[in-house]
């Protein structure tokens, strides 16, 4: 699945989404856990939209966190959805959403998904250098559980130190 599909499913996916409003710095955000229609995906394309979602969510993460200045700059140009636990400015995070969609690993699929997902990213904001936004996921203690965060910071080390 291209990230392109990857957006275009998301938006369809969301558009019904009945709690959800815009907060002026942070863009839309959607309230509680989303309940995403999988019926008609295959596992494959199941595991690509779960995949793609963690990884532009724990990216939106870091880039608030530790690029702030530029916080606006790849909101506008994303559009990257929050997800928030009620109205209490408490974010869902990328292994939430992960244990909430998907169960098994797939290894090939999580290696396509990171490669596309950084050229995507590349390609829109080269010059927030996604790759060093990524590099902060090593030591930060939001990425310190989860079987997704410890996929994604293996991927990041194997990818810097190449």
């Amino acid at each position: 699945m291209k990230v392109e599909d990857f957006f275009s499913k998301l938006n369809v996916q969301l558009k019904t989404y009945k709690h959800q409003y815009d907060r002026k710095d942070e863009g839309r955000v959607y309230i509680g856990l989303p309940d995403f229609d999988f019926t008609n995906y295959t596992n494959e394309e199941k595991a690509y939209f779960v995949y793609y979602l963690c990884l532009f969510v724990a990216f939106d993460l870091l880039v608030f966190s530790y690029d702030n200045e530029n916080y606006l700059k790849q909101k506008e140009k994303l559009k990257i959805p929050k997800f928030e636990y009620g109205l209490t400015n408490v974010f869902v995070n990328h292994n939430r959403l992960y244990d909430n969609y998907w169960q098994p690993f797939r290894k090939e699929i999580f290696k396509d998904v990171f490669q596309l997902g950084l050229s995507f990213l590349n390609s829109q904001i080269p010059d927030l250098e996604p790759i060093k936004i990524f590099e902060n996921a090593i030591n930060d203690k939001d990425f310190s559980t989860g079987m997704f965060s410890s996929e994604l910071k293996n991927k990041i080390k194997t990818t810097t130190n190449n």
